[in-house]
């Protein structure tokens, strides 16, 4: 005869014998996006600020000189790893 789990399909499946098949963290991270906050419930989202032609181009200036300065890094590192190399590590 079946065990009686209450009726939840997913411990009628072969599990052992100490897992009693409740979920401690789900990790269903896709469907959390899609389903909206209890919190916001049917208000409308506060208008957000939008920025003059200015302050875009500022920003967006800000955004290409850290990415330049990353690329900058990690070119240096690379090449600095080559020089060791070549020059200490495989003489």
């Amino acid at each position: 005869m079946p065990e009686d789990n209450g009726g939840n399909p997913k411990l009628n499946s072969a599990l052992p014998p100490d897992d009693d098949g409740r979920v401690i963290a789900s990790m269903e991270l896709l469907g959390e996006l899609r389903r909206p906050h209890r919190w916001q419930g049917d208000r409308p989202a506060k208008p957000s600020e939008t920025l003059d032609r200015s302050e875009t181009r500022t920003a967006v200036w800000g955004a290409i000189k850290a990415a330049l300065l990353v690329a900058l890094i990690f070119s240096a590192v690379i090449v600095l790893f080559a020089l060791f190399c070549t020059g200490i590590w495989l003489r």
